[in-house]
């Protein structure tokens, strides 16, 4: 999809097509011709950005906007997933446009990260976790170093710690239901399909520990200074629990 002699009328429109409506708190994943516009939209917006670069730059605070409130949308986690994989998009327009800027890069990083944090604090489906942990990784490269001070470097690594101790105890939750289930009267086991759907839930948990790992890996390469309880809490706390 190109981008080609695209004006300010036909990316008005786009942005347009994606504005958020009223959402309940519940996430179910339903497809509507309206939510697959949405997300097309979406798609096309991405093109815009990185095809464009710095000619996106005044656009830059109307797509924040609209982006930033679909991350929790609650109807589709193929828009929850796009509108979180736009934001480092975003960032990098703006490093383009505003090389020198970093004060204002920052800003706009910690309020994407910040949002997307929100997003997994309440986020229900794998799959969308992991997109979000790649966002948010990305968006601490994007803003390099600098971006959080010392105190902030400990907070953020612990909710990544958080999540990664909440997948850990899905995979627990995963295998212990399928020790429970493999037992007793044949009408009551799990069968094949079943066994196949724990197995795959479980290898996404484990994507997702990666992927939050990483961030880990990312935050060590751009704040090195701060990272003394990071390393302490890896060594006391972390790096013997999973050697258990």
């Amino acid at each position: 999809m190109g981008v080609e002699g695209t004006g300010e009328a036909e990316l008005t429109d786009v942005l347009n097509e994606i504005k958020p409506e009223g959402q309940g708190e519940k996430k179910t994943n339903i497809m509507t011709d309206e939510i697959d516009e949405k997300d097309t939209a979406i798609q096309m917006l991405i093109v815009f950005i990185e095809e464009l670069g710095a000619g996106c730059f005044e656009y830059i605070p109307q797509v924040s906007q609209i982006l930033l409130a679909l991350t929790q949308f609650s109807a589709s986690d193929n828009i929850r997933n796009s509108a979180a994989g736009a934001l480092p998009s975003l960032l990098k327009c703006f490093k383009e446009a505003r090389p020198t800027e970093t004060e204002t890069l920052h800003q706009m990083a910690k309020e994407y990260s910040n949002n997307i944090i929100e997003a997994m604090d309440s986020e229900t489906e794998t799959d969308c976790l992991i997109n979000q942990a790649q966002a948010l990784k990305e968006i601490v490269e994007e803003a390099g170093q600098n971006l959080l001070q010392a105190d902030s470097v400990d907070q953020f690594s612990d909710k990544v710690f958080e999540f990664i101790k909440q997948s850990e105890n899905r995979i627990q939750e995963n295998n212990k239901y399928e020790k429970e289930n493999m037992d007793g009267e044949e009408e009551d086991q799990l069968d094949e399909e079943d066994l196949m759907v724990l197995k795959e839930e479980n290898k996404n948990e484990q994507q997702l520990q990666l992927d939050l790992g990483e961030i880990i890996g990312v935050i060590f390469k751009t704040h090195k200074i701060f990272c003394q309880n990071l390393v302490q809490k890896l060594i006391s706390s972390i790096l013997p629990d999973i050697a258990k």
